[in-house]
C-alpha cells in the first residue's frame, strides 16, 4: 500500500483491491477448466497475520460460491511459506487429493513451489491460478505456450502505483482533495498476466490515459520544484 503521510497520520492511501484480484483468479481459474461445474480446487489458507492473503483468498472463495457453488474449495496451509516448503505441501495435497482439477496460490514463491511438485509429480493436467504476475510466472507461460498449466496470475505494478501516489500528492498540495477518513483509500485494480497474453504483458506498461496522467505529475512535481527553488532564492 502505498501512503503519503503528514504528522497525525496518512494524507492519501492507494493500494491495489486484492479482494478483485482473488475474484479475478477466481473466474481465470474456471475458464482454464472449461467452466467444470464439479471440479476440485485447492487453494492455500489464508494466513491471519497478512490481511493480503485473506482478501484475495475471500475474494477467491466467495466468487466461486456465487457463480459455481457446486465446485469443491479445500483450503489447507503450511507453517513453511518458502519455496522448498510450499513443494512439500504441494506434494503432499497432491497425494491427499488426487483429483484435483486446479490450485489457487496467492504468492509467488508458493505458485512456483506448487508448480513445480505438479509438474515433478506427473500432473500435468492440473491448472494453477497463481498471484504477483512475477516475471518468473511470465517465463514458464511464455517457455509452456498457451497449453502451459500456470494459467493466470493477477499482480501489482509498482511504477503504476508510485505514479498514483504522485497524482495524490499533486491534488494535496493544490487544495483539491483532502482524505475524509481512514476509509478512504484508494484501490488499484489488479494487473492479470495470463498464458494468452504473456508474450506482450508488461505490468508497468501504461495504456495512453495512464501515461498522460503520469506526465502531467511530473511536469507539475517539476513546476512546483521550480517555485519552490525560486522562493528559496
Amino acid at each position: 500500500m502505498g501512503k503519503l503521510h503528514t504528522e497525525g497520520g496518512a494524507d492519501a492511501s492507494v493500494r491495489y483491491d486484492d479482494y478483485a484480484g482473488g475474484q479475478m483468479a477466481a473466474e481465470q481459474c474456471m475458464e482454464a477448466l472449461d467452466g467444470k461445474e464439479d471440479a476440485q480446487v485447492v487453494v492455500f489458507e489464508e494466513e491471519p497475520s497478512i490481511a493480503s492473503s485473506g482478501l484475495r483468498v475471500n475474494g477467491f472463495v466467495d466468487w466461486m460460491n456465487e457463480n459455481y457453488p457446486n465446485v469443491e474449495i479445500i483450503k489447507n496451509r503450511s507453517t513453511d511459506r518458502t519455496t522448498d516448503g510450499c513443494y512439500a505441501w504441494a506434494t503432499d495435497m497432491i497425494t491427499a487429493y488426487p483429483d484435483a482439477d486446479a490450485f489457487f496460490l496467492y504468492w509467488n514463491e508458493c505458485v512456483m513451489g506448487t508448480y513445480h511438485a505438479l509438474q515433478d509429480a506427473g500432473k500435468t493436467d492440473v491448472y494453477v491460478i497463481g498471484y504477483d504476475a512475477t516475471d518468473e510466472q511470465k517465463q514458464v507461460m511464455l517457455d509452456g505456450g498457451e497449453d502451459c498449466k500456470l494459467y493466470a496470475s493477477p499482480g501489482m505494478s509498482p511504477v503504476k502505483m508510485g505514479v498514483k501516489c504522485v497524482e495524490f500528492m499533486e491534488q494535496i498540495f493544490d487544495g483539491s482533495y483532502t482524505r475524509s477518513g481512514p476509509d478512504d483509500i484508494y484501490e488499484m485494480t489488479p494487473e492479470l498476466l495470463t498464458v494468452h497474453n504473456a508474450e506482450t504483458f508488461d505490468i508497468n506498461a501504461m495504456d495512453d490515459e495512464e501515461a498522460e496522467d503520469a506526465d502531467a505529475a511530473e511536469e507539475d512535481t517539476a513546476e512546483e520544484t521550480d517555485t519552490a527553488e525560486d522562493g528559496q532564492e
